[in-house]
């Protein structure tokens, strides 16, 4: 499997095409955007960098979430 050029490294720029039913015909809606593929231990170093505490990752196991989710407290 060939990775596309705008798929390497910790992002990838995506093109979401959407097409709407318009008075008998059709129309395309186009949205963009960047997802970001970081890592757990550097994104728990990034929010402790700018000061969350208390990180804890809490896994799909536990959660029932499809993805790992990282909790984390703010300095009040």
């Amino acid at each position: 499997m060939r990775i596309p050029s705008n798929c390497r490294g910790e992002h990838y720029d995506l093109e979401h095409f959407q097409l709407l039913p318009a008075d008998g015909e059709w129309r395309v809606q186009l949205r963009r955007t960047t997802y970001w593929a970081i890592g757990r231990d550097r994104l728990t170093g990034l929010a402790a960098d700018v000061g969350f505490m208390d990180l804890k990752w809490r896994m799909p196991q536990e959660t029932r979430f499809f993805q790992p989710l990282l909790m984390a407290r703010a300095d009040e």
